[in-house]
């Protein structure tokens, strides 16, 4: 997926590439292909940004922003930028595009964010 709006499909014969912009991953999570993995969205984030009672932390990797939205309650989603920031949001978040965060929900299944390749934190 682009966030321009663009959609490809591959077959199972597709290699998983880095270096672009784009969200990849199998055709569903926690299924065997892709090796069970679901990766981030690129381009996107939970809008608005912080949920009542919740700022800004910063967190070394997408996934620990993910585990800080498990550990706090009423938090559904998060957003992580690649300098660190890790924002919360609550279930009336709305998942706007056009940004250079990563997001997801609060935990991995059914719409899955864990990722075949972790996204740190720039120095």
């Amino acid at each position: 997926w682009w966030a321009n709006g663009g959609c490809h499909l591959q077959d199972p014969s597709a290699k998983l590439k880095s270096g672009t912009a784009a969200a990849a991953g199998p055709s569903r999570c926690g299924s065997e292909s892709a090796n069970d993995e679901c990766i981030l969205p690129a381009g996107k984030e939970y809008s608005p940004l912080d949920m009542a009672g919740q700022g800004r932390t910063v967190t070394e990797s997408a996934e620990l922003c993910q585990e800080r939205c498990a550990n706090v309650a009423g938090c559904a989603y998060f957003s992580w930028w690649a300098d660190g920031g890790c924002h919360l949001q609550d279930a009336s978040a709305k998942l706007e595009s056009g940004t250079t965060a990563a997001a997801g929900p609060a935990r991995c299944g059914s719409e899955s964010v864990k990722s075949k390749k972790k996204l740190k934190k720039k120095e």
